[in-house]
């Protein structure tokens, strides 16, 4: 009876962390989601501002892979271009808080990002530097 018993926890256990596995990584497309259109319009801005990058789109493309860890690696490239220019950016059409939102895309993409490979290798990712 008991090992029947351990094997329904198992099997409960399991089932919770595929779970919580898929409403992590639906979290990550939504954020990815909402980034794609600012990123879009960012990529405008810096078109219309002749700064030669192809950051923003490499971030929407890896966005569109779901490759994130590319996609953050990127995005932290496209944020020192965006905080270097931010001025003729802005004087281009670039909202004042675009920086920010670089900035918070970032920080959450991460969070949810090192949380659902926690949730598949059972090993803390160190943070991006």
């Amino acid at each position: 009876m008991q090992n029947k018993t351990d094997e329904v926890r198992a099997k409960e256990t399991g089932d919770a962390v595929l779970v919580q596995q898929k409403q992590t990584t639906q979290d990550l497309y939504l954020l990815g989601n909402e980034a794609n259109k600012p990123i879009k319009l960012l990529n405008l801005v810096l078109s219309k501002a002749n700064v030669k990058t192809t950051l923003a789109s490499d971030v929407l493309k890896k966005i569109r892979k779901r490759n994130f860890e590319g996609a953050l690696l990127s995005l932290k490239s496209l944020k020192q271009v965006v905080s270097a220019q931010s001025a003729l950016l802005i004087a281009n059409g670039m909202k004042a808080d675009t920086e920010t939102m670089l900035e918070n895309a970032f920080n959450n993409i991460t969070a949810t990002w090192r949380g659902l490979v926690y949730l598949y290798t059972g090993i803390p990712v160190p943070p991006l530097q």
